[in-house]
C-alpha cells in the first residue's frame, strides 16, 4: 500500500471520530451556556423580587454553573457574605442598598462573562422596572399577615367555649393520662 492509501484509511477512521468528538464538545458547551444564561436571565428578571423561588434556585446554582469562572464566583461570595453578615440583622444598617449593589455587580460580571461586553453593565442592571402597585400589594400582603398573626396569637377565645355554647376551631386536645 502506498502512502496515499494509508492517508485515506486514517482519514476515514479519524474524520468521523473527530466530527463526533467536536459535536459532543459543542453540545456540552451549548448546554453550559444555556444554564449560565438561565441563571443570568432569572437573576436579572427577579432582581427586585427577593423571595422569588426561581431567583433563589438560580442563586443556589451559581457555584455549579459558573464553576470555572472565578470572577463570577468571587462576586457571588461577596454578595452571599453580605446577605449573611450579622451587622445587617438589626435593621439599622443600610442592608438593602448594600445587597442590591453587590447583587447588581455580580449580575454585571455574569453579563460580561456571557459576552455582553460593556453593553450590559452595572448601570443597565441598576435600571429596572417595578410597578408601584406591585410594591403596594406586597406591603398590603405583609400587613395582612402580621394582623392575622396578631389576632390569632392574642385571641382568648381560641379553643375556649364561646358564650353561645359553641367552640372556636382548634386542634383536638390530647386526652389527659
Amino acid at each position: 500500500m502506498e502512502v496515499k492509501d494509508w492517508v485515506t484509511i486514517v482519514a476515514l477512521v479519524v474524520g468521523p471520530a473527530l466530527a463526533v468528538g467536536l459535536q459532543l464538545w459543542f453540545n456540552k458547551r451549548s448546554a453550559v451556556r444555556g444554564q449560565r444564561l438561565w441563571v443570568f436571565q432569572t437573576l436579572l428578571a427577579y432582581r427586585q423580587d427577593w423571595f422569588n423561588a426561581e431567583r433563589i434556585k438560580a442563586l443556589c446554582l451559581i457555584d455549579i454553573v459558573f464553576h470555572n469562572v472565578p470572577t463570577v464566583r468571587a462576586k457571588w461570595k461577596e454578595y452571599y457574605d453580605s446577605l449573611c453578615d450579622p451587622q445587617f440583622n438589626d435593621g439599622k444598617n443600610d442592608a438593602v442598598n448594600v445587597w442590591k449593589k453587590k447583587q447588581n455587580v455580580m449580575i454585571a460580571e455574569m453579563a460580561r462573562v456571557l459576552g455582553y461586553g460593556r453593553e450590559i453593565g452595572y448601570e443597565e442592571i441598576e435600571r429596572s422596572y417595578s410597578p408601584k402597585q406591585y410594591g403596594i400589594n406586597a406591603l398590603w400582603g405583609q400587613a395582612l399577615q402580621s394582623e392575622l398573626l396578631r389576632v390569632l396569637q392574642n385571641s382568648e377565645s381560641l379553643g375556649q367555649p364561646r358564650n353561645n355554647g359553641t367552640t372556636a376551631l382548634v386542634p383536638p386536645q390530647q386526652p389527659r393520662s
